[in-house]
């Protein structure tokens, strides 16, 4: 009887996640500024013998029109309709690894919470946006832009990559480490290989997160081996596995490469002409559509940074933990800085690495928020801040459900 109200509770959050993003797609359809439009009705239909170079050079990340071709073309359905179940698609995927992660990280710490709460989580973390004010618009970093196919595409291998870090980490730490999410007790190499793939996959979802991702974590990698040096604590052996995890981002790195040439390069709108990358002065992008950036950053990220306030020492003593921060702190500088040149220049495109930086950092507290609330508090200001906590992430799921129903 358990099993079958769980399934239905899992079932329930997921029809309504894919209804509300199936209507959200239809609506933005013949919007001609939506992105919805743009790779629908732009890009995809370059797709073809005759204008695979141009297509390629307008969007080498090309997982989201895959998909779509096996709808359109395969499938024989109305391109409008298989846009939608495009999304739709990338919508269960990650439903079903957020579901998968929070579970697995509930039965890691013993911790006990329904299934019906783990699916209300992780509808949460599908749909989650800014906590929107009338005289602050923050719809431009959002931890998940709703409007961005390529980047919904993205964001289950978002998860899944940082869940194998965090993993593969722990058990090179300490080897009689029990997977969180993975069963790397039985041997961490063959997960090497699953992260090359995931990674690899990330990049032709979007290889906006994998730039962010992988550099954060070299960072994290050499400040952990700069110690070990300085404290003679076996570097030698430590510097072995940063190899091993260089290998695993090649198959990426190589993708981001090749995917930036055809981009910048064989782009008719190219680096001669308009969209070539460029140095901004600070902020010069983001000011275009925020009078005050602090105040729109803490409306994009106000339950984690709640979070962050209650348990301060959780997020900067694991290594995982403060892999988010130094995602969040690069991908930050990166928005700030890089731009495109001429009519690109307001894209925006170099703020789509922040943006995966906070949905982790969402992930991340959502876990910490569920072991959190397993404690019996005994003062009082420590209840109210737990249930701070999730109103907070329900306002900001209720956000995303507004959006997606247009209101």
């Amino acid at each position: 009887m358990k099993n079958k109200t769980s399934y239905i509770s899992y079932s329930v959050f997921l029809v309504v996640l894919l209804y509300l993003t199936y209507i959200y797609v239809m609506r933005a359809l013949p919007d001609h500024l939506s992105d919805y439009n743009g790779h629908t009705y732009v890009y995809y239909p370059l797709f073809t013998r005759e204008h695979i170079w141009e297509a390629l050079s307008l969007a080498p990340y090309c997982m989201w029109h895959a998909v779509v071709f096996l709808f359109n073309r395969i499938m024989l359905m109305p391109l409008s309709n298989s846009s939608a179940y495009s999304a739709c698609v990338f919508a269960a995927l990650s439903f079903g690894v957020f579901a998968w992660a929070i579970k697995r990280s509930v039965k890691y710490y013993s911790v006990e919470m329904s299934d019906h709460t783990i699916a209300f989580l992780s509808f949460l973390l599908c749909v989650v946006q800014p906590i929107s004010l009338p005289w602050a618009d923050v719809t431009a970093y959002s931890p998940n832009p709703l409007y961005s196919p390529t980047q919904m595409c993205v964001r289950a291998f978002t998860v899944l990559s940082f869940c194998l870090v965090s993993d593969i980490w722990g058990f090179e730490e300490n080897e009689s480490y029990v997977g969180k999410y993975f069963h790397v007790e039985t041997g961490s190499k063959k997960y090497y290989i699953l992260l090359a793939v995931v990674l690899f996959l990330s990049t032709m979802a979007k290889p906006t997160f994998a730039e962010m991702f992988i550099p954060a974590v070299a960072v994290m990698m050499l400040i952990k081996l700069f110690i070990r040096m300085a404290q003679k604590n076996e570097p030698g052996k430590y510097f072995k596995k940063c190899l091993y995890m260089l290998y695993a981002a090649i198959p990426a790195l190589i993708s981001i490469l090749v995917q930036f040439f055809t981009y910048f390069l064989l782009n008719s709108h190219g680096v001669l002409e308009d969209g070539s990358f460029i140095i901004t002065r600070f902020l010069e992008v983001w000011e275009i559509y925020s009078d005050n950036v602090i105040i729109s950053m803490i409306l994009s990220l106000a339950f984690p940074l709640l979070l962050l306030l209650m348990d301060t020492g959780f997020f900067i003593k694991n290594s995982d933990r403060l892999l988010v921060i130094i995602c969040l702190i690069i991908s930050f500088f990166e928005s700030a800085f890089f731009g495109e040149s001429g009519g690109k220049f307001a894209n925006c495109n170099f703020f789509w690495p922040m943006m995966s930086a906070m949905l982790l950092f969402f992930f991340i507290a959502v876990e910490r928020l569920v072991v959190l609330s397993s404690r019996d508090y005994e003062k009082r200001y420590q209840r109210a801040l737990i249930a701070g906590a999730w109103i907070l992430v329900v306002f900001h799921g209720l956000s995303g459900v507004l959006e997606l129903m247009g209101v």
